[in-house]
């Protein structure tokens, strides 16, 4: 009798599609959200006029059109095609392995494509419908953030609030009593912040990885723009340079090419800086090619605890903001 087992998926577009949509396949090689039919830069090129267009036709279908190039339109997995410069299942095997849906096993893809397995995306999930109720600040939150040395009027600029009550796709959520959960507003979507939870439970988040916080502050540009990989850390350094913004993650996807492009063009310098450990320093290396330079919190600090200090917020919080004030001026990153 024989055994009935599972059927195995097929590497096929009906079938990716069924696991992630047309929006945000274009999304994840585009690094950004999409505004339908609204011109951008095509990543095809470089480019100062934006000539790429993605909209839904009358059948619902996501399409692209580069209005510079006819050769580059059609569906998204043309568009993964178009991009990559790849044949239609090179481009399968590379939307399988990104999204993580295992259609094809990680070892298959490498010795059939020759491809590097690319650095996991911890934010690369179907987002979390997220509600709240926000608040007043209590006095253990203001407490919290003073330590950093960051005022109730900087928190409401950042678009920082106190999380009275969390609901995950519709779901109470338990909040800390004490006031420790918050939460950054971008647009209208929510990343939830909760300090005195571990590592795998301290952050929820329905926002794009590529969504950058404080861009509107590097439009104008000037002598250096620095890149940090926390809103806390954007908060501590911008009061050292103003021209300072954050990205959502530690990854090698983190900054769309496009952002980081406009910094280029309109800075002197542009500095980057994620946790020193060594995480952070690897995937912060792969922007070295790019023109992007480094800074990571200096090494030989701690916290009272003894573990060691890697970012900047920390280092202000523990060892005072003079601290982070001289070591800045010994990259003559300030006067």
């Amino acid at each position: 009798m024989p055994v009935i087992g599972k059927k195995k998926p097929q590497l096929n577009p009906e079938y990716i599609l069924s696991k992630v949509s047309e929006y945000d396949i274009y999304r994840y090689y585009l690094g950004h959200d999409i505004s339908p039919g609204e011109a951008m830069l095509s990543p095809f090129r470089k480019e100062n006029n934006p000539s790429l267009t993605i909209r839904q036709n009358s059948m619902n279908e996501w399409r692209h059109k580069d209005w510079a190039d006819s050769e580059k339109c059609g569906g998204c997995i043309d568009f993964v095609m178009q991009l990559h410069n790849e044949d239609f299942y090179a481009s399968l095997r590379r939307i399988d392995s990104d999204f993580g849906l295992g259609i094809i096993g990680r070892n298959q893809i490498e010795r059939e494509a020759g491809l590097r397995p690319p650095t996991p995306d911890p934010q690369k999930k179907i987002p979390a419908f997220i509600q709240v109720v926000a608040g007043q600040f209590t006095p253990a939150g203001i407490r919290y953030w003073s330590e950093y040395g960051i005022t109730l009027d900087e928190l409401r600029e950042n678009g920082v609030y106190n999380i009275k009550k969390l609901f995950l796709n519709r779901q109470l959520y338990l909040v800390d009593e004490e006031g420790l959960t918050f939460g950054y507003l971008y647009g209208e979507r929510w990343k939830i912040y909760r300090p005195l939870e571990g590592k795998d439970s301290k952050w929820m988040t329905n926002v794009p990885g590529s969504k950058i916080s404080g861009k509107e502050k590097m439009i104008k540009g000037g002598r250096i723009a620095l890149i940090t990989k926390s809103k806390k850390d954007e908060m501590v350094l911008t009061k050292l340079i103003p021209t300072t913004c954050s990205c959502q993650n530690e990854s090698n996807r983190a900054i769309p090419m496009e952002f980081l492009n406009l910094l280029k063009d309109n800075f002197e310098e542009v500095w980057l800086n994620f946790d020193a450990d060594a995480t952070g320093m690897k995937e912060a290396k792969h922007y070295e090619q790019f023109g992007v330079k480094l800074i990571f919190c200096p090494s030989g600090y701690q916290k009272p605890d003894g573990s060691i200090i890697k970012d900047f917020a920390d280092l202000a919080r523990y060892h005072g903001y003079e601290t982070v004030i001289n070591y800045f001026k010994s990259k003559n990153l300030i006067q």
